[in-house]
């Protein structure tokens, strides 16, 4: 324990408090937009993984939202939802590229007697 060095009067004067509103920042998780489901459920353990890292690295610091995109729209939609200044990281887990992302509208079956032929 640390001896104290001083003292100190904070707030003597009663009613002077202030009301101070804090936002927190936004940390965005989104996976999906695969044809195969193996690279559906590859996406979706991996921002789940990510997501588990945030909490025990930051704690509640940050807001953690993570959602399925399965179409571009989706990702858009939940972007422009957001606060101005508000995002402090989006992490995507899609397939694409440096410059892109590669999303399909058509998933793989549940069953191989409803596939796509």
């Amino acid at each position: 324990m640390v001896n104290p060095t001083g003292t100190a009067n904070t707030n003597p004067k009663p009613g002077s408090t202030q009301d101070i509103k804090v936002e927190r920042k936004n940390r965005i998780i989104v996976w999906g937009g695969a044809y195969s489901k193996s690279d559906i459920n590859t996406f979706k353990a991996t921002a789940n993984n990510l997501q588990r890292m945030y909490k025990a690295r930051d704690g509640n610091k940050y807001n953690i939202f993570i959602r399925e995109i399965k179409i571009y729209q989706d990702l858009i939609d939940l972007i422009n939802r957001q606060p101005e200044n508000s995002i402090k990281s989006l992490d995507i887990f899609t397939h694409g590229g440096q410059n892109h992302l590669w999303m399909v509208s058509v998933r793989e079956s549940d069953t191989d007697n409803d596939r796509i032929k």
